[in-house]
């Protein structure tokens, strides 16, 4: 282990060396700044696929196949506790509704909603005749019945926990809560439904591997590790939808055959993180690449440390300031990314509501690293051990020599994905770890929460609470308007720049090329993980 990490360590080196030695050392790190985002129109109805295929370029017909790393193992959305898998599941299962490009949401399943800030309800209002797969309807008490699934499944933090819910009337739910959230629309939105009639006669286990929802598309086959396919719903509710015959998953982890397979036609759309396969890709004229970095779609990586142990280093906030002065942080997302990724002092991007300038850049500066270890009493360093994912074994070896130069002598400890969430969750390790993630939103404060709030799913141990950012935390969720909001928002995103009680490191969005008469997927540009097959289509 130690030789084969010796020799990663050598080789990220060299790739940092090319990247900083380009690089402009008078140069901020950050990203440029922009000014609070102004107030989406929330009754707007933005084209989600803003592909720019003229409307009678459009053919039906045609096999869309996509490539797939993995497939999901269980398809039962309820106790999901991430959204990764709805971008193979969302051909079958819809959401109540969509998210648009302005950061909107519209309604989908959903004919329209009320959020009652003074009576605390949310009331969302159902297309009427629409059927699930299975030939039940879908109306008000099959939405009560899958909110009950996410209260069985311990995921009602998913539909923002309200205290009861119950039918109005045939297609009108009203959900009762303690105290108004304005992520409720956000939130609420991203409910994927699926038949309480197939769960009631068939159990979870058969929901687990079939998605049975009211989709476009009908899943027809499974098989675990391989492919996922799908073919058209003849019944389906939007007249004159979809456009395709079917569309099918197939499991490709080689990066090579990937891009033989997308270049030869075999399939027809690829995600790709290598900077050099972007390179590649756009050279070839019957590609596109889709993707945007928009505050939806951006990736991070970020860096937590022990603040909770007065034994531990990193309780100091001055030695967390001194890790971040020690990392380059836009030459690192370079090289890691291959120019995919750039620097960031805070866990969103320009777009995101709220978002300021920060105050401080942390401009990479070695020595002021080092002054800064020994101002809080470490002038000659100390030893410490990096925790990460062995998913991210180049990022160790780039943080390592970073923090190696600063004095922070550092060893590398890889843990398969179990034994790290493990330590992340629930242990109270010492030292540091690297975590990836993604907001997947342009309001970020859910997001926040989960990683510093109160109630936050990781770092339980290791995190000193941070008492102030959990109230400007709950301000931001139940501010009574968008100015309000952004106003918290702005001065989180202040506290983490200062306190730090996560290191931000970096931030990139993978490139999705697709075959270049594909249109209408809406992939990547808002969501990866709510696209639109019912408007895919392939032009003449």
């Amino acid at each position: 282990m130690k030789t084969r990490i010796l020799t990663m360590l050598m080789a990220v080196c060299l790739i940092l060396a090319l990247f900083v030695g380009c690089s402009d050392n008078g140069a901020d790190s950050t990203p440029t700044a922009g000014s609070n985002t102004e107030a989406p129109n929330p009754s707007s109805d933005v084209n989600q696929t803003s592909d720019p295929g003229a409307e009678d370029e459009a053919k039906y017909g045609g096999d869309l196949v996509l490539a797939a790393t993995s497939l999901p193992t269980d398809f039962f959305t309820p106790g999901a506790s991430a959204k990764g898998n709805w971008i193979y599941l969302c051909p079958a299962l819809e959401p109540l509704g969509i998210q648009q490009t302005d950061g909107s949401w519209s309604p989908h399943l959903a004919e329209s909603w009320e959020a009652d800030a003074e009576n605390n309800t949310f009331t969302i209002k159902l297309k009427e005749g629409i059927k699930f797969h299975d030939g039940s309807d879908f109306n008000a008490d099959a939405l009560v019945k899958i909110f009950d699934m996410y209260f069985d499944e311990g995921g009602q933090a998913n539909i923002c926990s309200p205290t009861s819910y119950e039918a109005s009337d045939d297609y009108t739910v009203v959900m009762y809560f303690d105290s108004f959230m304005n992520t409720w629309v956000e939130t609420i939105s991203q409910v994927h439904v699926l038949s309480p009639t197939a769960l009631e006669e068939n159990g979870k286990d058969y929901l687990s591997t079939n998605a049975i929802g009211t989709g476009p598309f009908i899943q027809t086959e499974f098989i675990a590790g391989n492919s996922l396919k799908f073919v058209k719903n003849e019944d389906y509710w939007m007249e004159g939808l979809p456009y395709l015959d079917s569309i099918e998953f197939v499991v490709m982890s080689d990066t090579n055959t990937q891009v033989s397979s997308l270049t030869n036609g075999e399939i027809h759309g690829v995600q790709v993180s290598s900077g050099s396969i972007v390179a590649q890709l756009s050279a070839n004229d019957s590609l596109k690449d889709i993707s945007k970095l928009t505050p939806a779609t951006a990736s991070f990586f970020y860096i937590g440390v022990n603040s909770a142990d007065e034994n531990s280093p990193f309780a100091d906030v001055r030695v967390r300031q001194a890790a971040m002065y020690a990392i380059d942080r836009d030459a690192s997302a370079a090289a890691l990314t291959e120019g995919l990724g750039m620097g960031v002092n805070q866990i969103c991007v320009e777009g995101s509501y709220g978002y300021i300038e920060a105050p401080n850049a942390y401009e990479y500066d070695v020595e002021k690293a080092k002054e800064l270890l020994t101002e809080a009493g470490y002038p000659n360093g100390f030893d410490t051990t990096v925790y990460v994912n062995s998913n991210f074994e180049m990022q160790a070896v780039a943080l390592k020599s970073y923090l190696d130069a600063a004095g922070i002598n550092s060893e590398i400890s890889m843990q398969d994905s179990a034994t790290f969430t493990e330590t992340t969750v629930n242990s109270s390790f010492q030292h540091v770890a690297i975590n990836a993630g993604s907001v997947a939103s342009y309001d970020p404060a859910t997001y926040y929460g989960r990683i510093f709030g109160p109630e936050r799913t990781r770092w339980k141990g290791s995190m000193v609470e941070f008492t102030d950012a959990h109230e400007l935390l709950a301000k931001a969720m139940s501010a009574p308007t968008f100015e309000e909001q952004c106003e918290y928002l702005g001065q989180i995103y202040t506290f983490v720049n200062e306190e730090l009680p996560h290191l931000p490191w970096y931030t990139y969005a993978a490139s999705y090329f697709t075959a270049d008469n594909l249109y209408g997927t809406g992939m990547v540009e808002v969501q990866a993980f709510q696209w639109t097959p019912h408007l895919a289509y392939f032009a003449d």
